[in-house]
């Protein structure tokens, strides 16, 4: 679907302009044999279909450059339609090869640790993206070498398409220092992160309930993103280390944090 003019904060907007419904059993799906970032080394079995040949289901209009890819979980993935080659690697599968059947289950995958069980393991349920390689444009190099969102997600539940400048608008505020933070979130944040309802809800709105600024400053953020807590994986804790960021980027994005509270976010137009 296509994102829909208006003030989205909130969850204000309900509708989804041109709203196609895709059913598994009407796709062609496509057997391959591929390396899964998120099972690390072990190649498998999948079947599904390819991102890229999903996208032409329902194409975008010449207006939307940016596809949002939204996750069970939360999670919000935006993919650029203006380098196709992106969506030609990313594979949804739906069903994967065990014991030389195909199953409609995949292994859940817990953050690992030798003496304690992860009580927040990614679990899956209708399919799940298969990528051989962690690397995420944004992220440049850094997603192969520490963080890449694509460790994270679970489920597609739905695809977004959007004009990336008027989705940007949305967060506009006043000042360099802050139009810096923001592109802070875009690189860092916003694949768990949303802001006033909108955007991601994996991990902690940047406002509501509580504006995030207000409990952590700059330095205590960079440690957050970092460096992991000894006790994160008991605790549930789902923050990934972030080893690329630096002291001016917690700076920057501190800024932006208090900005975006002390105003409304714009409509989309």
């Amino acid at each position: 679907w296509s994102r829909a003019s208006g003030i989205h904060s909130d969850n204000r907007i309900s509708k989804k302009p041109g709203l196609v419904v895709l059913k598994r059993e009407q796709l062609i799906a496509k057997e391959i044999t591929s390396r899964d970032i998120q099972y690390e080394s072990k190649k498998s079995d999948y079947k599904g279909m390819y991102l890229a040949e999903i996208l032409k289901k329902a194409p975008a209009s010449s207006k939307q450059d940016t596809a949002l890819l939204h996750f069970q979980n939360g999670m919000m993935i935006p993919i650029d339609l203006k380098s196709p080659q992106e969506s030609e690697k990313i594979f949804l599968a739906w069903q994967i090869k065990k014991d030389n059947l195909w199953v409609n289950t995949f292994p859940e995958i817990p953050k690992i640790d030798e003496e304690r069980r992860d009580p927040r393991p990614i679990k899956f349920h209708a399919n799940k993206i298969v990528v051989d390689d962690a690397y995420y444009a944004p992220l440049g190099q850094e997603s192969r070498k520490a963080f890449s969102p694509w460790n994270y997600c679970d489920s597609l539940v739905g695809i977004e398409y959007i004009n990336k400048k008027s989705y940007e608008a949305q967060f506009a505020v006043i000042g360099g220092k802050t139009s810096q933070g923001f592109h802070v979130f875009e690189k860092r944040c916003q694949y768990c992160h949303g802001i006033r309802a909108v955007g991601a809800s994996y991990g902690w709105d940047f406002v509501d309930p509580l504006p995030l600024y207000k409990q952590k400053t700059a330095d205590q953020l960079l440690n957050h993103v970092k460096f992991p807590k000894w006790d994160a994986l008991p605790r549930g804790l789902m923050m990934p280390n972030q080893i690329g960021a630096t002291p001016q980027e917690m700076k920057q994005l501190w800024s932006f944090m208090k900005d975006v509270a002390d105003r409304d976010l714009k409509a989309y137009k």
